[in-house]
């Protein structure tokens, strides 16, 4: 099945939930040298079919900008230095015609999923969102219920800005049964919008 696009906000940023890393990982800024880390994620995710694009999209959005690049993207590494994920607050100035923070980006290497990392590095972005933003949104698709379960536990919500978007989050609420999704079940339009 095609995946849809998701588009959810957290209106606010207050009362950000806690989730440490475990131990034996650690958080850091991107440094020169990371885009290749990057890419490299980012094709093991499967977002790119190779890393040459993957590094091309990173140069493009991310590394264009190398001020914030060094505030905002986050690189995950284990204690011997290896990154195996990286996640990115970044920001759009006039979201809906106000600025807003973006959660962008996330992704933690396939052999390191399942470990209790997405949790706590969702969270880190989006406390740095916090120092700069008083709300966030982010896009996803319906290919990824996992983390969409995380964002809606986080207090985001579904955001329906065009008449495509109902049907994409009722394709999502039939494989996610989380609450926050009932009125796309039961057949309702409702999102934020």
């Amino acid at each position: 099945m095609p995946y849809q696009s998701l588009l959810m906000i957290r209106p606010h940023l207050q009362q950000l939930p806690r989730y440490p890393l475990p131990t034996g990982y650690h958080l850091r800024t991107a440094r020169d040298g990371d885009a290749m880390e990057w890419a490299r994620l980012w094709w093991l995710v499967g977002e790119f079919a190779t890393q040459e694009l993957a590094l091309t999209r990173f140069s493009e959005e991310i590394a264009v900008q190398p001020v914030e690049m060094a505030r905002r993207c986050l690189m995950l590494e284990d204690d011997e230095g290896h990154v195996i994920g990286t996640g990115t607050a970044w920001f759009d100035p006039d979201f809906e015609g106000a600025d807003a923070g973006r959660v962008h980006w996330i992704a933690i290497d396939p052999a390191w999923q399942g470990r209790g990392l997405g949790k706590p590095l969702v969270v880190a972005v989006l406390t740095l969102l916090a120092r700069w933003h008083t709300r966030a949104f982010l896009w996803t698709h319906t290919n990824c219920a996992r983390a969409v379960g995380i964002y809606l536990d986080f207090g985001f919500l579904p955001h329906c800005t065009a008449p495509e978007h109902p049907g994409h989050w009722r394709q999502m609420a039939a494989q996610l049964p989380h609450p926050a999704l009932d009125a796309f079940r039961s057949g309702g339009e409702h999102g934020t919008s």
